[in-house]
């Protein structure tokens, strides 16, 4: 979403984790604005007692992992930051940039209380337009996962991004299969996310990353293509064909890499040590097994695949 919609600013965290991650509404406002929504101190107690509990399952790691980082960073503040109900920030865009994180980063100081944000931005791409970034469908916090399908029960198009290297995995298409809202979203589109990944796990087989590119495509569409049937075909004889038509819909998956859009968006001096790391790897590969044929701009922009999520947004 940072590089989709804000040229790679980082104004969404990066490095949450699934048990840190809130659900984060960004929309259109005249002047910027950042809201924290904090846990109800009903729903904090339900953490707290699940944390407390012998139970192994995730919810209870996460409970565990938020409840422990709040008391390390809170003790005895935590029920007056709760009674708060909520934080607001207004400054301008690059100020909240250092700002924000202290709320929804993996790190941050009050990220464990947070269960919800809004971002609020005067950029003209907003206008007309709300997006939620959920923490995904498989939030082990049971709170978070209500509101995220509630909310998605009222989004017109959902974009479920599976890694490329494991699309559509047995986990992806449970939650396919069982946390669609019935009623509300009019299309869904499938990401097949860092492209990448799924390019350096294949490339040493290959010839030539053009060939590599091709058969993947290829192979992880018709894969993508006979696990959705599949789930529609469940879905229509259990009664839900309006799911079982949204599943038909998304045809061939998007395939996309954020590092890949950085590599060809950004000037060399920007990139982070990840992207560095990518474009070193590619660079290894093409020696070792392409002739020496590295990815130019054009390949990294293709591999990218944003210009296709433009498009679809």
């Amino acid at each position: 979403l940072n590089q989709l919609l804000f040229d790679g600013q980082p104004l969404l965290p990066e490095a949450a984790t699934p048990k840190t991650a809130n659900l984060t509404r960004i929309r259109h406002a005249e002047a910027p604005c950042f809201t924290a929504h904090f846990y109800t101190p009903e729903s904090w107690a339900v953490l707290e007692a699940l944390a407390a509990s012998d139970a192994q399952d995730l919810a209870a790691s996460a409970a565990r992992e938020l409840v422990q980082q709040a008391q390390r960073d809170h003790g005895e503040g935590i029920a007056a930051l709760l009674a708060q109900g909520k934080v607001e920030l207004h400054d301008d865009m690059n100020a909240l940039l250092g700002r924000i994180n202290d709320y929804v980063g993996a790190e941050g100081r009050y990220t464990p209380l947070v269960e919800s944000s809004e971002l609020a931005l005067p950029l003209p791409e907003l206008a007309g337009v709300e997006i939620v970034d959920t923490p995904g469908m498989n939030d082990p916090v049971v709170s978070r996962t209500d509101k995220t399908r509630a909310y998605m029960a009222k989004c017109d198009v959902v974009f479920f991004l599976s890694p490329a290297a494991r699309l559509l995995d047995h986990s992806d298409q449970e939650l396919l299969a069982a946390q669609l809202p019935a009623k509300g979203v009019k299309r869904l589109v499938l990401v097949a996310a860092q492209f990448d990944a799924a390019i350096l796990g294949d490339g040493y087989d290959r010839e030539s990353l053009d060939e590599c590119e091709t058969r993947l495509r290829q192979r992880l569409s018709e894969h993508a293509r006979r696990n959705l049937e599949h789930l529609a075909a469940q879905r229509e004889k259990q009664g839900f064909a309006d799911i079982a038509a949204l599943l038909r819909g998304i045809g061939a998956p998007l395939f996309a890499s954020t590092y890949a859009q950085a590599l060809a968006s950004l000037p060399q001096a920007h990139w982070s040590s990840g992207q560095r790391h990518l474009h070193q790897q590619f660079a290894d590969m093409a020696e070792d097994v392409w002739n020496g044929a590295g990815p130019d701009l054009a390949d990294w922009q293709r591999i990218g695949g944003f210009t296709a999520l433009k498009a679809a947004l």
